[in-house]
């Protein structure tokens, strides 16, 4: 028993399925956010001259950020023996993301009094306003 799981002999632990429906969720989560952060500049601050810059920033820290998460989900799972923890702690760590880029695409969410550009700021809001006008 032992020799074999050491060697690599051992039974899968996942079926082909879970396996995909894994790669399935993360591609699509991955690369979601991936290119929502840079369309998300351009369509708030298309028209700066700074644009570049901004990006260049933006890119660096989500860059930073994918590495951290990376690694601190290695460590929780390693200290835990399992990766249930992480995953867990990635659940509303997504719901968040999908909320604010929901809120920055929609102006106010919803009939909620308090609206997502008052959380958010409001940059945005003026300059999407004008491009509309445009």
């Amino acid at each position: 028993g032992g020799a074999a799981g050491a060697s690599g002999g051992g039974a899968p632990s996942i079926s082909r399925m879970q396996l995909l429906a894994f790669t399935v969720v993360y591609g699509l989560g991955y690369g979601g956010v991936l290119t929502m952060v840079p369309s998300t500049a351009i369509t708030l601050y298309g028209e700066s001259a700074n644009l570049a810059m901004l990006q260049g920033f933006l890119l660096t820290w989500q860059r930073l950020g994918i590495i951290a998460g990376v690694t601190i989900t290695g460590c929780l799972g390693k200290l835990t023996g399992s990766f249930t923890l992480p995953f867990m702690l990635f659940i509303p760590l997504a719901i968040l993301a999908t909320f604010h880029f929901a809120c920055i695409h929609s102006g106010p969410c919803g009939g909620a009094s308090l609206s997502c550009w008052a959380v958010l700021g409001r940059g945005g809001q003026s300059r999407l306003r004008e491009g509309s006008n445009r």
